[in-house]
């Protein structure tokens, strides 16, 4: 059963399962523990990494609306941000994303801007892929 069939059937069956992700479909750590993945980690956060226990699916069915362009913020702290990559967002697609389905974007240049709203008058970016693909961004920016 792929990915996406396993996250789709528990979606149905037991709503979003949030931080529980992994335990509710092991066969994700099959992704992370890609060396690929482990290398392109250990490129940019340096040897001996850890991943956050903060995990969220965002899921949108056909024809739904995805949501607005927004910064992520640390969960005790919006105020806590960091230029230097101190950790970063994984953004993991089990089925193919294409700009038509609204797949996370992001905003090129984004850290420039003195305000939201001056950065909000860049085109977005959509990171679309396989399925599979894995984006990996500065969580801070």
């Amino acid at each position: 059963m792929t990915y996406f069939r396993r996250l789709k059937n528990s979606l149905i069956k037991n709503g979003n399962p949030g931080n529980n992700i992994l335990d509710e479909i092991t066969a994700l750590d099959d992704i992370f523990s890609q060396l690929v993945f482990q290398g392109a980690m250990t490129s940019i956060l340096g040897p001996n990494y850890i991943m956050h226990p903060h995990r969220h699916c965002h899921y949108n069915t056909p024809n739904s609306r995805g949501q607005g362009t927004h910064q992520d913020n640390y969960e005790d702290d919006e105020n806590v941000r960091h230029h230097r990559t101190r950790w970063t967002m994984a953004f993991c697609y089990p089925q193919d994303a294409d700009e038509e389905m609204g797949p996370t974007a992001i905003i090129s240049k984004s850290y420039y801007y003195l305000t939201h709203e001056a950065a909000h008058t860049e085109n977005e970016i959509a990171l679309s892929g396989e399925a599979g693909t894995i984006t990996i961004v500065h969580y801070d920016i």
